[in-house]
């Protein structure tokens, strides 16, 4: 990541000295579906069902356009707020029908997009968007229940309530404590696919429309995370909550359609 950012900040350099005229900030929101799963939790086998889970996302950009009608259209390093999420119900194939988990990961996602344009269609341009993305995980809870019990974990801490329906026993269960490194990891990396129109309405503003696919390389989870108890029950065993821990790996997957507009300060010249 240090060396695209790198070679995209030269790049840049070598472009303002250009032509400051075709610099542009840019600004969108979207809203899209959003999954975490692994193909364990994809198979036919798996005892949870998925519940499709949707959720918005925003971000700025600094970008660069060029003048050729086709072809290279545009550069952009982006900060996008991001929020990806999985719920799982538990299925026909469920040990425990009542169950429900629910993971919600926030990231800080640092883009560097090259848009590619096509013959324009009723006065719009399509076009084609490839890259890359850093992403930083700012927030993370991950929940399951059941009729029995409530697992959390949020980040490095880990607790485990039972909600039994003896409540002169409720006390007895309980299992609190700090993972020894945190159970999400904090970075991931992955690659971006989308596809747009973008309309133009002044020399200054620019907006566009389209649909964005991201795939993310990296395991969501830490497999080198392990729980160090504070608090537990003597029968209860508390590695058997930590089933996440122990699934293939999953990565962050979205599928979105974004809005945006572009501002040229400095006036863009017109397309030659």
């Amino acid at each position: 990541m240090r060396i695209i950012t790198t070679l995209l900040l030269c790049c840049c350099t070598q472009l303002a000295a250009n032509a400051k005229e075709n610099w542009y900030l840019g600004a969108h929101v979207g809203y899209g579906i959003t999954t975490i799963a692994s193909k364990e939790d994809k198979s036919s086998s798996s005892w949870l069902k998925y519940v499709q889970t949707y959720k918005p996302n925003a971000g700025i950009a600094l970008g660069y356009a060029f003048k050729q009608p086709l072809g290279l259209h545009t550069i952009e390093l982006g900060f996008d707020y991001v929020t990806i999420g999985q719920k799982y119900v538990g299925s026909s194939k469920s040990r425990v029908s009542d169950l429900s988990a629910q993971t919600n990961l926030t990231y800080l996602r640092i883009p560097v997009k090259l848009s590619f344009s096509l013959p324009r269609i009723l006065n719009m341009t399509p076009l084609v968007t490839v890259g890359g993305y850093y992403g930083y995980l700012l927030d993370a809870k991950d929940e399951m229940t059941a009729k029995s019990y409530l697992s959390q974990v949020n980040d490095v801490n880990y607790r485990v309530h039972n909600k039994s329906y003896y409540n002169e026993f409720t006390a007895q269960y309980k299992v609190e404590g700090t993972m020894t490194d945190p159970y999400f990891n904090k970075n991931d990396i992955g690659v971006l696919l989308g596809i747009g129109l973008e309309k133009r309405f002044s020399k200054h503003f620019v907006m566009n429309a389209g649909i964005n696919i991201s795939y993310g390389l990296t395991n969501n989870e830490n497999e080198s995370s392990s729980l160090h108890t504070t608090q537990r029950n003597r029968y209860f065993n508390p590695s058997f909550f930590i089933v996440r821990a122990q699934r293939p790996p999953s990565h962050n997957i979205m599928y979105t359609f974004n809005v945006g507009v572009s501002y040229f300060p400095f006036h863009r010249h017109k397309e030659e």
